[in-house]
């Protein structure tokens, strides 16, 4: 399955405007993607929702992710 941006069938905005590169999954199937559609030097982190099959705001970026994955 692709996470590029307009892959996904979706119509919440905000996950239309995501261009995800999936880089973890969970236990329960939902997808870490780093974001690439905001400009920077760090992508912030999105989850893909697969039950609901659509992205939400995560962490703001990989060092964050890890902190959070590690509580």
């Amino acid at each position: 399955m692709s996470y590029r941006h307009g892959a996904l069938d979706t119509t919440d905005e905000d996950s239309e405007r995501v261009d995800g590169i999936m880089f973890a999954e969970s236990d329960h199937g939902d997808c870490y993607c780093f974001d690439l559609a905001p400009k920077g030097t760090e992508p912030p982190i999105a989850m893909y929702n697969h039950d609901g099959s659509f992205y939400e705001p995560y962490t703001k970026n990989f060092v964050a992710f890890v902190r959070r994955i590690s509580e």
